[in-house]
């Protein structure tokens, strides 16, 4: 084989090595329609990988008011299968600097994943770079 033909094979090779690497820090998790209740609770039951990588979502924008200390909390949710109450609520708590949405308003976020200790409780938030509310509405309802 000639010298260039093995200066060629060594390039390839080489960039097949390093062109895999990812920088995790820049890595983005968009969380789908179709798997949106199975990659939230991946996000909650293995938050640890999820910590560096930038998730974004659309859903509802969503307040509640903690009557106990009358802290105003915000969401992007969607709607899950449910029975009762609350328990079809399917999202994450988001952070965020600047004007709120309208609740109802369809939102997408783009943020990372933190981990917060409130009285000892962990909770799990996506601190958001950015928040944009749409004119067009994706699935209220998801199934998985």
């Amino acid at each position: 084989m000639k010298k260039s033909g093995w200066l060629l094979m060594l390039i390839i090779l080489a960039s097949l090595l390093t062109g895999c690497a990812t920088d995790k820090a820049t890595e983005v998790v968009e969380i789908s329609e179709r798997m949106f209740i199975t990659q939230c609770n991946d996000v909650y039951i293995n938050t640890d990988e999820y910590m560096n990588k930038t998730i974004v979502l659309e859903g509802m924008y969503y307040e509640y008011t903690d009557p106990k200390t009358n802290q105003v909390h915000t969401y992007v949710i969607r709607n899950g299968p449910g029975c009762c109450a609350n328990d079809g609520i399917v999202g994450f708590e988001i952070l965020f600097e600047g004007d709120k949405p309208v609740p109802n308003d369809w939102i997408r976020v783009t943020g990372k994943v933190e981990k917060l200790d409130n009285n000892e409780l962990e909770t799990i938030v996506l601190r958001l770079d950015q928040i944009e509310i749409k004119a067009e509405r994706g699935q209220e309802t998801v199934l998985n």
